[in-house]
């Protein structure tokens, strides 16, 4: 009786789990615990395909993704979606031109989807917005203040627990307008694979905060000395505060562009089908990974489409709707199907 493996990658390193009979992959299949570009490997064999690229448990699925072995680079595996294009390897001209090709032929879905992602972000706003409100009608200031942290931690959590799932689907939705296939649904994503997509926003913004205090604390090292110069009457205390900003910022500048611009697509990986069952962890790890030696240039285009972004504001802010948000969504599919969806490395299948 045949049997295979399946590959569980949501663990880290991903390991093989099994062997299952035909029926149980057929049971899984049917719950959607197994899905068409899962790895599998049949008993006996050392090779992993993807479960839709088995002859026999090809007929477990509607649609099959073709699937081909790339000769230079052994091991690693290409999946690819019926009717999409190949797509070269990152670079700044070409991930450029993908978002503004992307923003002209898929602009309706583009807006849709920037839309469905505002309000999301509105209502998650709105529970801290009524917090202060309602401390600030208190009249109380302890009151105000309570209700204010209140807010913020209410913020905070639904940032995390909503916010980070939304951050996900983003990046998955932008990915298959890129790809020709927007589906507004898309933002979605996320909550599909809900766990796996907020341990991977946490551990960015984790980063994130991490980078934060990394370049505040030399800033605020400088204000002190600054503001010990001045009080002693003698010194360039202006001068300092001068020094000290510009290091700050630059130095804000060296790590978005080094560190966190190349884990700001984990969130996206952990909500994708098409990297399977993968953590949230392996997640922060694969975006690591696959962003190496492009941080600068996934820098520049964010900072070159962020400021087309807020140039559109000028137009009576519906601009930002109609061009910004999309033009932003196009640049950030456009770096996930480039960097993450070119490749998905698999390992050596059990003899």
């Amino acid at each position: 009786m045949d049997a295979w493996y399946v590959l569980d990658r949501s663990v880290s390193p991903p390991r093989p789990t099994g062997p299952f009979p035909f029926e149980e992959l057929r049971r899984r299949a049917g719950l959607g615990s197994l899905r068409a570009q899962d790895l599998v490997a049949r008993a006996g064999s050392s090779e992993w395909i993807a479960a839709a690229g088995d002859p026999v448990l090809a007929a477990l699925f509607s649609a099959a993704p073709p699937i081909e072995f790339d000769s230079a680079r052994a091991g690693i595996l290409r999946l690819e979606q019926p009717g999409t294009r190949t797509f070269p390897p990152y670079s700044f001209s070409g991930a450029f031109s993908l978002a503004t090709s992307t923003f002209s032929s898929q602009w309706a879905t583009l807006v849709l989807i920037g839309l469905v992602g505002i309000a999301i972000s509105a209502a998650i706003a709105m529970p801290s917005w009524i917090a202060t409100v309602l401390g600030e009608a208190s009249g109380d200031r302890g009151a105000a203040a309570a209700f204010s942290l209140l807010a913020s931690c209410v913020n905070l959590l639904l940032q995390i627990l909503v916010g980070g799932p939304l951050w996900g689907g983003w990046i998955v939705a932008a990915a298959n307008a890129v790809e020709g296939r927007g589906n507004v649904s898309d933002v979605f994503a996320g909550f599909r694979r809900y766990q796996a997509t907020v341990v991977a926003y946490l551990l960015t913004m984790l980063i994130s905060l991490a980078m934060g205090i990394a370049i505040g604390l030399p800033l605020v090292i400088v204000v002190a000395l600054a503001a010990a110069i001045e009080g002693s009457g003698s010194g360039p205390a202006e001068a300092i505060l001068v020094i000290g900003a510009v290091i700050a910022v630059v130095a804000a500048v060296l790590v978005f562009a080094l560190v966190l611009v190349r884990v700001i697509l984990a969130a996206g990986i952990a909500a994708d089908p098409a990297f399977g069952s993968i953590g949230g962890g392996e997640a922060v790890r694969l975006s690591w990974r696959a962003s190496q030696g492009l941080g600068w240039s996934m820098f520049g285009l964010l900072l070159v489409v962020g400021l087309l972004a807020a140039l559109s504001v000028l137009l009576l802010c519906v601009g930002y709707v109609l061009i910004g948000v999309p033009l932003m969504l196009g640049a950030t599919g456009a770096m996930h199907v480039m960097i993450n969806r070119r490749i998905i490395a698999a390992p050596a299948a059990p003899a």
